[in-house]
């Protein structure tokens, strides 16, 4: 039996308590970077739900700003905190990292795994060519491309690349090693949790430059490639970011991690929540 004085949280899913005699008070999570996916009959029952919500959690700048304008009542669309994580579990100690670069995700085509892996055999060539000898690539994932991936990284080994495929639970390890973050998705890389995990452990992401990425990490620092790269690309941005003197790619590091302290920490995350509770 559901009360009026009920607060319920509805994430993504359009709420079904719309149909009810009572109603309780409702928060709306919308997680979409666009609409443009939705047929005319869920952009209704989106639209619908904005109007009957008693607070209104909008992930995107764009769509906040577009809602913000079609109601009146516009202390109760609110912008999220764009995810969070724990900097104590990824933690960041530079005596630790080594020249390796990381892929974390699914193996798929909007992370963009196979255009990277085909990328390998030519910035190692860059890398080496250029004095960085002991450059590993990790990748860590499964997914509908693993096969692929697989028969990449077999033939790489066996030219003598370092690098490794695993489906790995000890990625936090991994990621407090390596030094480079590969965040390579089609159309945005923002927010993406493995992202900020990855710079808490004072990685220097490369990024596709698409949708709100350069929400995540500092231009000056971090290297944006175009959503479309090519291995050129990938081996400038990288070569750039490991020719550096360990002095320099220390700070760096540094304010990667200050970045999630100060922007993505979970205790901001957990405050607006308790905020968004309270308001509905």
């Amino acid at each position: 039996m559901v009360s009026k004085n009920e607060k319920i949280h509805f994430i993504q899913n359009f709420p079904a308590t719309f149909r009810r005699r009572i109603q309780p008070k409702t928060i709306y999570t919308f997680s979409e970077n666009s609409l443009q996916r939705f047929s005319f009959k869920d952009k209704l029952f989106f639209y619908l739900t904005i109007m009957r919500s008693n607070q209104i959690d909008l992930l995107d700048i764009k769509i906040f700003k577009r809602i913000r304008k079609l109601t009146f009542r516009k202390n109760k669309i609110n912008l999220t905190i764009p995810g969070s994580t724990n900097p104590k579990k990824y933690n960041f100690d530079s005596s630790h990292k080594k020249n390796t670069i990381l892929f974390l995700g699914r193996f798929n085509d909007q992370k963009q795994i196979l255009p990277f892996v085909e990328s390998i055999e030519h910035i190692d060539f860059v890398l080496k060519k250029n004095g960085i000898s002991d450059a590993k690539y990790a990748l860590l994932g499964g997914g509908p491309s693993i096969d692929q991936v697989d028969t990449y990284v077999k033939d790489l080994k066996e030219k003598g690349i370092q690098i490794y495929h695993e489906y790995s639970k000890h990625y936090v390890e991994i990621m407090q090693e390596s030094r480079i973050f590969l965040s390579l998705q089609k159309h945005n890389n923002y927010p993406s949790n493995s992202l900020m995990e990855a710079m808490s452990c004072g990685n220097i992401p490369v990024i596709t430059d698409c949708g709100n990425s350069r929400l995540m990490a500092d231009d000056s620092i971090a290297k944006y490639i175009p959503e479309k790269f090519n291995k050129e690309d990938l081996s400038e941005a990288i070569l750039s970011l490991l020719s550096a003197s360990p002095e320099q790619f220390d700070t760096w590091s540094k304010l990667m991690r200050d970045k999630i302290l100060q922007e993505f920490n979970i205790k901001f995350a957990a405050e607006y929540y308790v905020k968004l509770y309270e308001k509905a």
